[in-house]
């Protein structure tokens, strides 16, 4: 793959936004998040843009009144400055996409750029840790060992040391992987087996549960419409036929793994986080705010007895129930409606919708800067959408 240098610091800008969307933690939030807002200003100075384009006004109407309805439910200052942090990251995705439209940027294009390094950093990642995991230093306050732009965690148990790439752990690197894989199986001008099939391998160097699970579902998807629709491909369908079942063997492992296994913890964390968002949403269906002490009040009462002495402290790993529970439920429906009018992966809209949803159902990702940008894309009249 050729390197450009064209809209290189766009490039830029798009990795560091990725990063802080589920990056490891080096630096505190503030400087993390201070990096993407000057690549942002030197992205606007140096193309000499300062203008609003007309079909981001919708845009920030939606981004100003849905933040303007969570300082309203606020209970305290801390709500408050939840808010601001999260309007941070909204203003970042809509000078982002205020880019891209006046720029005409191809953005899809630039995310594949983007993710195939991701990929590639992975890949080099794993090997690193797995051979010199000796050499890497504790980051205080996390879990995570680090040297340089190299990260990993202890082995717990595994077959070998979950590959994270630059991200807090290894289900946030599937995620842009699958999304990679996306735009490679029906973006993409051609389907270049040999980095579908790298993709495939950084997906399962994960060991993610969920990540095997979509790249099942897109290779399955993928198959099923080559034969269908394109009997010219039948050839590159038979290929695949062994991935797809080797896919399902290690999904129906990994899924049995998490549920009675071994790894059944994660698992059952992740359930009780489901069932106390959820339950929480229900109880309060005009939204909670913010903050996570109003949940953590809630989830040490341990109402579905499900693990005692389970770790309560920490925000919900649930985005779509963090949604529901947070802004309350109107809201929440009318966010995933605009997810899923977003107006970047328009191919096959409704599969990557599905594996977007597996996503957030697993992973709190959908307040970080690349998914509020995905989102936001959504609120843009269908009339001014640009075609990636």
């Amino acid at each position: 793959m050729n390197i450009k240098n064209k809209n290189i610091l766009f490039k830029f800008t798009l990795l560091s936004l990725i990063f802080i969307s589920g990056g490891v933690q080096v630096f505190s939030i503030a400087f993390s998040t201070l990096i993407p807002t000057l690549l942002l200003i030197i992205l606007y100075i140096k193309n000499k843009i300062f203008k609003i384009h007309r079909a981001i006004i919708p845009v920030m109407f939606f981004s100003f009144i849905y933040l303007l309805y969570a300082v309203i439910i606020a209970n305290d200052m801390e709500d408050i400055q939840f808010v601001f942090f999260r309007s941070v990251r909204f203003i970042m995705a809509t000078l982002l996409l205020n880019f891209i439209y006046l720029k005409k940027i191809n953005f899809i294009d630039e995310l594949h750029s983007v993710l195939y390094w991701i990929t590639i950093h992975g890949l080099i990642n794993f090997v690193v840790v797995i051979l010199f995991f000796q050499y890497l230093t504790k980051i205080p306050e996390t879990n995570t060992y680090s040297f340089l732009l190299f990260f990993g965690t202890e082995n717990l148990g595994h077959l070998f040391s979950r590959s994270q790439g630059i991200f807090w752990e290894p289900g946030v690197l599937q995620v842009y992987l699958n999304i990679f894989l996306f735009i490679n199986l029906f973006l993409a001008k051609k389907v270049n087996i040999r980095l579908v099939t790298i993709i495939l391998i950084s997906v399962f160097l994960t060991l993610s549960t969920t990540g095997i699970v979509v790249s099942f579902l897109l290779i399955s998807y993928y198959y099923l419409i080559s034969i269908k629709f394109k009997l010219k491909n039948i050839l590159l369908a038979i290929l695949f036929l062994p991935l797809i079942i080797g896919l399902l063997n290690l999904t129906i492992n990994q899924a049995e793994e998490k549920i009675s296994g071994e790894k059944s913890g994660s698992f059952l964390a992740r359930n009780y986080d489901t069932l106390t968002g959820f339950n929480l949403a229900i109880n309060n269906p005009w939204g909670i705010g913010f903050s996570t002490i109003k949940y953590q009040e809630v989830a040490r009462k341990d109402l579905f007895n499900l693990i005692p002495g389970l770790e309560t402290d920490r925000a919900n790993t649930n985005s779509i129930a963090t949604l529901f529970y947070s802004t309350g439920i109107l809201w929440g429906f009318i966010i995933l409606y605009f997810m899923y009018k977003q107006s970047f992966f328009m191919k096959h809209k409704t599969l990557f919708y599905v594996s977007m949803f597996l996503f957030l159902f697993t992973e709190p990702l959908l307040y970080t800067p690349f998914f509020i940008l995905i989102l936001l894309s959504g609120t843009v009249s269908s009339k001014k959408q640009l075609r990636c």
